[in-house]
């Protein structure tokens, strides 16, 4: 659905007509733009027009490519957790291997103590 607005200077809307006609077109600020379903009276200081189509002054993207940034953002944001997540996991298996490999060198040593003990209590006797 196509709607009139009314831009001032910076482009930002001003006033809006659902219903028009070809001669409000032509007079100065006013112009024709897909109609956004976030648009109303309520928040029409919130939008101006870019590129022939209602945009939010504070983005200055539309509520669909807004949901899109959203979306990418948060794709984003999904896959640094994951890489997290892996990263904490290889560290958590590498701990287990230098942990793994400390008990085995400990019950080296252990070994080799209770030999050389073994032998020294050969010898008192």
């Amino acid at each position: 659905m196509k709607i009139a607005v009314q831009i001032n200077d910076k482009d930002a809307v001003i006033g809006f007509a659902s219903v028009y006609s070809e001669e409000q077109l032509q007079i100065s600020g006013w112009q024709e733009v897909e109609a956004d379903p976030n648009f109303n009276s309520g928040n029409v200081r919130e939008w101006k027009v870019a590129n022939g189509n209602l945009v939010k002054i504070a983005s200055g993207l539309t509520p669909l490519q807004e949901l899109q940034q959203a979306n990418v953002n948060l794709q984003l944001q999904l896959n640094e957790s994951l890489a997290t997540t892996k990263q904490l996991q290889q560290a958590s298996i590498n701990q287990t291997l230098t942990q793994d490999a400390l008990n085995q060198q400990l019950a080296a040593i252990n070994q080799k103590l209770d030999a050389a003990q073994s032998t020294t209590t050969k010898e008192d006797k």
